[in-house]
């Protein structure tokens, strides 16, 4: 989630998550400041019904109260670890968003330098991963069948 939501940063088109245009992180964040973006693009206007799908929410456990799935996190955890993540500069890449460590890597027992591997890992695997459920299946089919070899 987070490589998807930094997309804009690293293309240096977007100077930080709130004005990454067309993201989760930014609906997100909007979410959190009880606004939405006006049709203009550049006020903030009182909160307007969704017309977008709903994101997958956030919470302490795995499920909540009515069993529905949720991320196993705070969604400030994960607004803060993808901005420090953002903030990496790396040198194949036209952008960037401290030295602060993310609540949610300490929760996790998770080092600056083991996130920023297992992020680096994640943008170096087959994109097409993250292009929905068919994509994951083939994936699965093929793993699969180099277990079987």
């Amino acid at each position: 989630m987070s490589y998807v939501d930094l997309n804009p940063v690293r293309a240096g088109i977007a100077e930080g998550l709130e004005s990454s245009d067309f993201t989760s992180i930014q609906d997100r964040i909007l979410a959190l400041q009880g606004a939405v973006k006006a049709e203009d693009g550049n006020k903030l206007a009182t909160p307007a019904p969704i017309t977008k799908p709903v994101l997958m929410a956030f919470g302490e456990t795995e499920k909540n109260a009515d069993g529905a799935a949720v991320l196993p996190f705070r969604v400030k955890d994960y607004i803060e670890l993808t901005e420090w993540t953002g903030r990496c500069i790396r040198g194949d890449k036209a952008g960037h968003i401290g030295a602060n460590i993310p609540r949610i890597l300490a929760s996790l027992g998770i080092s600056p330098g083991q996130w920023q591997v297992l992020a680096l890992q994640v943008q170096k695997q087959s994109i097409s991963m993250l292009n929905g459920l068919d994509a994951l299946a083939k994936h699965e089919r093929r793993a699969a069948k180099r277990k079987e070899v």
